[in-house]
């Protein structure tokens, strides 16, 4: 099956064929169901996560689903196509709602994985990159260099259909020194944290290592109603602002290589001051959600 055919045809099949192949095992019978629903449309975001909730009420119907209502998902922790994770156990649920506060019209592509296994993080990226996501964040990081060197092969042979938001932590091997993801040095991988600033407010010295600095989401109106401003606390969260952030940005654009998501970002980039990078974002959809 081609790419082109399962993002816009039935995917049934495809994750049948995916269940068989991967693992041969039954849906998990202690995860719930996703509550019934279809697609609602919008640019997909996959999140790259250790579970999350999605019978959540404010996550259930932003869920992608397959031409017969079934969600687009994968679990390779467990094996079975619901990457479910309860919301007060994991961190998937919190960057979902977050995604989701910037664009609220961001379909959700939802990827469990376990963080002991090395390969894992580079199997959901060969997985993403056969969805209709074409931006995904990376909210769980392996633990070790080699999970890192097998992510980056996977994401050299997701084709450049796929932008990969990656919190800016490192991993570092004894006596080497070498930082990931920042090491990997892909096209179609931007490393995101949270924009640092000092007690007086201001900007502090940038390190050329980040792809991308997130400033807090500033206050907006959304007619009568205003939004609270949101900071965020470390790179994952930063990730999941930008993510929605670009999935507002290029939502109706005609764009499909990572490469170009990338320059199309940077024009919607700021400088802190001058002579500083442009690679700083706020991320305020232009519609306010």
């Amino acid at each position: 099956m081609s790419t082109r055919s399962l993002r816009k045809g039935s995917r049934t099949a495809f994750f049948a064929l995916i269940s068989l192949t991967l693992t041969g095992a039954p849906v998990t019978a202690q995860d719930p169901a996703a509550p019934a629903g279809l697609d609602p449309g919008g640019p997909a975001v996959a999140l790259i996560s250790t579970g999350i909730d999605y019978t959540d009420p404010e996550i259930a119907p932003r869920l992608a689903r397959d031409g017969e209502g079934e969600p687009i998902a994968w679990d390779f922790a467990a094996n079975d196509l619901r990457p479910f994770a309860a919301s007060e156990t994991d961190n998937g649920t919190r960057i979902a709602k977050l995604i989701l506060s910037v664009y609220g019209n961001v379909r959700l592509v939802n990827v469990r994985i376990s963080q002991k296994e090395p390969d894992q993080l580079a199997k959901a990226a060969m997985f993403v990159a056969r969805t209709p996501a074409q931006i995904a964040v990376v909210a769980a990081n392996p633990n070790d260099v080699i999970g890192w060197e097998r992510f980056g092969e996977a994401a050299r042979g997701a084709g450049g259909n796929v932008l990969f938001l990656v919190p800016d932590e490192v991993a570092s091997e004894k006596g080497n020194g070498h930082a990931y993801p920042v090491q990997l040095n892909l096209e179609n991988v931007m490393t995101v944290a949270p924009l640092p600033t000092n007690h007086s407010g201001q900007t502090d010295p940038l390190s050329g290592a980040v792809d991308a600095w997130i400033k807090p989401r500033a206050f907006s109106t959304l007619g009568s109603d205003a939004e609270p401003a949101i900071a965020p606390a470390n790179g994952i969260e930063a990730a999941a602002m930008l993510a929605g952030f670009a999935a507002c940005v290029l939502d109706g654009r005609d764009v499909t290589q990572a490469a170009v998501m990338r320059s199309t970002l940077q024009e919607n980039a700021v400088a802190a001051n001058e002579g500083a990078p442009k690679n700083i974002y706020d991320p305020v959809c232009g519609d306010g959600n």
